[in-house]
């Protein structure tokens, strides 16, 4: 996750770039789109001439020199005046757009020639191209949210104190204020692009509440940035401790298996050794030495296939039936389409053992074990036949079941007793 903070930061630097300025290139857009409007429906226009008189205000009145002129005056706008550069006595020609108010005088739009010379707007309007100004507001505070927000998340530490958090807020802080001074902006007194700090006017509501929104959504990101991260490692330690449960519980089983496995595999074994059954003797030897092998191998998965399993049971199987020669039975009924599914490893194992230590077994009485798959489940069933003297259960072997399968799985083992059957519901992992 760590590896991910630049590629994360720049997009969200991207985002909130686009947000602030998001006013902006609206206002670009909207004015685009009036100007094409005003152009697809043009104004009526007046054609007017005259000398141009000045009040001390600064407005002014374009006055005809000749009495034929349908407006005797014209009214000029102080702004306009200032903006156009012009002076008492000044002959000029241009366009006047007619008043909304009955009455009012039409008032000058532009100027075409002064004191009989064309006049020239571009000396009036230097402003640069909108969309390269865009680009240079968008660039500017994408850098920047960049910036602070790696100032948030590189190198985080989830058991980070509050107090570098705070630390790191205070260096985003300078960050956002040298960025205010440091915005571009475009200075309509200047007519050119110029530092906010270099304007006549430092202080900017717009830019001050861009550097504002900006510093706030990229404290917010390092917070969730540090918060997730948190999250995460909770997420890694929790997967590793319940790696070394699920191990723990394994050799718990492991254990509880061997000893008197052991000791019961070799009574069988020197049974058929002293019957000099040779032939027996040396595949029981193989499946044994099988039996083991599975059961203390070492790859340490803890999910195997279900064919896996079964070629186990066949092998156990084989060292039960000959303990309990012609006295126990299997009945094994494996759809072949689910041979691939998984399960965790030793499933079967305590739940046979358990049938065979809970359960009479006698020539009169034999005892079957039915293994079948049933659904998206195995289901280990065998009929409830008590012994004449019940031996002590632990319960280690069926808890230490389904406390694994319900960590490896996440499903829960179903167990059913109703006096005649006992039955165990596995839900097998589809590959």
């Amino acid at each position: 996750m760590k590896k991910n903070h630049i590629l994360l930061s720049l997009i969200v630097a991207t985002a909130v770039s686009l947000i602030v300025n998001f006013s902006y290139l609206l206002s670009i857009w909207v004015i685009n789109d009036n100007d094409s409007a005003r152009d697809e429906k043009p104004r009526p226009e007046i054609a007017v001439a005259g000398v141009v008189h000045l009040a001390v205000d600064g407005y002014g009145y374009l006055v005809a020199a000749d009495s034929t002129v349908a407006h005797d005056s014209i009214y000029i706008s102080s702004n306009r005046a200032r903006r156009f550069g012009l002076r008492e006595g000044m002959v000029i020609t241009g366009v006047a757009e007619p008043s909304h108010r009955p009455g009012a005088h039409p008032t000058l739009e532009r100027i075409e020639t002064i004191d009989g010379q064309e006049f020239d707007y571009s000396t009036l309007f230097k402003r640069p191209n909108d969309t390269l100004l865009a680009a240079m507001q968008v660039g500017f505070y994408l850098l920047v949210a960049f910036a602070i927000c790696l100032i948030f998340t590189h190198n985080v530490l989830s058991r980070e104190r509050r107090a570098a958090y705070f630390y790191r807020l205070g260096v985003g802080v300078v960050v956002a204020v040298v960025a205010y001074m440091m915005a571009p902006i475009y200075d309509w007194h200047a007519g050119e692009i110029r530092l906010n700090i270099m304007t006549y006017r430092v202080f900017n509501s717009m830019v001050m509440m861009q550097c504002s929104f900006m510093l706030v959504v990229c404290a917010l990101y390092g917070l969730t940035w540090k918060l997730l991260l948190q999250q995460s490692e909770t997420s890694v330690e929790m997967e590793r401790l319940k790696g070394e449960a699920l191990a723990a519980r394994y050799e718990v089983l492991v254990g509880q298996i061997n000893p008197h496995f052991l000791f019961n595999s070799l009574n069988s074994l020197s049974m058929l050794v002293r019957e000099g059954n040779t032939d027996a003797a040396l595949k029981y030897i193989d499946q044994l030495s099988y039996t083991f092998r599975y059961i203390i191998r070492p790859d340490g998965r803890n999910v195997v296939s279900l064919d896996e399993e079964m070629k186990f049971l066949d092998a156990y199987r084989h060292l039960l039936e000959v303990r309990y020669a012609d006295k126990l039975f299997f009945d094994v009924r494996i759809d072949e389409r689910m041979r691939d599914w998984m399960l965790p490893a030793l499933s079967l194992q305590p739940l046979v053992e358990n049938a065979v230590k809970h359960n009479s077994i006698t020539s009169a009485r034999p005892l079957t074990i039915t293994i079948r798959t049933e659904g998206e489940s195995l289901v280990v069933s065998n009929p409830i036949v008590p012994k004449l003297t019940e031996e002590e259960s632990t319960g280690i072997g069926l808890a230490n079941l389904t406390d694994r399968w319900s960590m490896l799985v996440g499903a829960q083992v179903g167990i059913l007793n109703d006096g005649k059957v006992f039955s165990v519901t596995l839900p097998l992992i589809r590959k």
